[in-house]
């Protein structure tokens, strides 16, 4: 007994060796690497020294978070705000963990609290407007979506040209001198760009920054010609000197998408038909009667479980009753031996056009995705592009996702496109898959 005792004591000693600071400096390097449990079990040495760590069982609630650990994470975070509960980020956290589970109005009250006690940090209004989308109220989410911009975008190259002219008036902007900016990442610049035509109308000298990719897209689609490149911050400068004023794209919803009805869901990209002439031929060569383009990863880091492997869909791709579809990737960055391993150890292999260089050509993805009776895929830059474009999209993803555009609201459907039919993951992707099999029967 005396020896059990002497061991717990020196195993106290060795961890009191060591200083808060310290500790918490050792767990934030393993969060960083993302090394959880490692961080879980420093910031519980800290704990030991320090019980009432505020930083530590912030920092626990997180990690237990990402670990999918509802019941752990409210009970960290409920410690730390127990005893501190005047600390805003304490109840921002909170509400993120709320937001995270789905549980929107639990997540909005605190970050009502969070902004109760500190109105000045963006990113508290930012994150209830993303609750208040999600749950359809527009004209109040809107009302603080403008937030990300002081929360996400001070530190890019085009805010700190533009910082001082950005339109910021309550009126719907009309004949002015007046430049759209793109969102950051590809695809929210599609899902935004679907009210260009309506702000063109009441515009017709405005400009539109573009990402050097959509530029042939963007034109085509909106008929439109006065585009800027996103990489030509010498030309977006120029304007600034000519007193243009400057709006970011996402701040058109609070203009033209207040109400359900407001949304105009149709497609709204065209593809090139020459190009697309192009990949029908190819298609055709495999002699399939359908063809479903597949993309299962996603190169962004603002969602967690975006990504699969290709191996995880291969109970979809092997399905007997899909021996006549041609599944082809549409996935972009290396997947070229995954690709290969999937091929050689399956009968109904992927159908990879590798000249086509999927993440920068978008032109002819276009045209490619067009030629698709269906698109089946991840969070990415496929769902949206594929909706706008025109083609059938079933979407996979975890029914946590934070994204406004994804709300059970809708079930199934998508206020933006009305191509988009969006599949849940509540338990396993296995089960989702079979629900995506059932329907392919039916469908085809």
């Amino acid at each position: 007994m005396n020896a059990n005792i002497g061991i717990n004591v020196s195993k106290k000693k060795n961890i009191i060796k060591k200083t808060p600071e310290s500790l918490l400096d050792q767990g934030n390097k393993s969060l960083e690497s993302n090394k959880i449990d490692e961080a879980i079990e420093t910031y519980k040495k800290l704990l030991l020294i320090d019980r009432n760590h505020i930083q530590s069982l912030s920092n626990i609630a997180y990690c237990y978070m990402l670990k999918e650990d509802y019941k752990n994470s409210k009970n960290y975070i409920f410690r730390a705000i127990k005893i501190k509960p005047d600390n805003e980020f304490l109840q921002f956290n909170l509400g993120n963990l709320y937001k995270k589970f789905g549980k929107l109005n639990l997540a909005l009250r605190s970050y009502n609290n969070a902004i109760k006690i500190n109105s000045n940090i963006p990113n508290f209004k930012f994150n209830k407007s993303y609750i208040l989308l999600k749950k359809k109220l527009y004209k109040d989410g809107w009302a603080l979506y403008d937030n990300r911009i002081l929360a996400e975008y001070t530190n890019t190259d085009i805010y700190k040209i533009i910082k001082n002219n950005i339109y910021n008036k309550k009126l719907v902007p009309q004949n002015l001198k007046i430049i759209i900016v793109p969102e950051q990442g590809i695809g929210d610049q599609i899902l935004f760009s679907s009210m260009y035509k309506e702000f063109i109308k009441l515009n017709p000298e405005c400009k539109i920054v573009v990402d050097d990719r959509l530029l042939k897209i963007f034109k085509r689609s909106f008929e439109f010609k006065d585009f800027i490149l996103e990489s030509n911050l010498n030309k977006i400068f120029y304007y600034v000197k000519k007193k243009y004023l400057f709006i970011y794209a996402g701040s058109l919803g609070k203009f033209f998408r207040n109400n359900i009805i407001d949304f105009k869901n149709k497609p709204y990209l065209t593809d090139d038909k020459k190009i697309s002439k192009k990949y029908q031929d190819i298609l055709l060569k495999y002699n399939k009667k359908k063809y479903i383009g597949i993309s299962w990863k996603s190169g962004s880091k603002s969602f967690l479980k975006k990504s699969f492997r290709l191996e995880d869909f291969s109970k979809l791709i092997n399905n007997r009753d899909n021996r006549d579809i041609g599944f082809v990737n549409l996935q972009y960055g290396k997947v070229k031996q995954e690709i290969n391993n999937f091929n050689s150890k399956n009968k109904n292999k992927i159908i990879d056009i590798q000249e086509l260089d999927k993440f920068n050509n978008l032109d002819d993805l276009a045209s490619l995705i067009s030629n698709l009776d269906l698109v089946i895929t991840v969070a990415n830059i496929n769902s949206n592009f594929a909706s706008a474009l025109g083609t059938e999209t079933w979407e996979i993803i975890h029914d946590d996702n934070e994204h406004f555009l994804y709300s059970k609201k809708q079930n199934r459907n998508c206020e933006w496109y009305d191509k988009l039919k969006i599949f849940y993951i509540k338990k396993n992707l296995n089960n989702t898959l079979s629900e995506i099999i059932k329907r392919l029967r039916n469908k085809f």
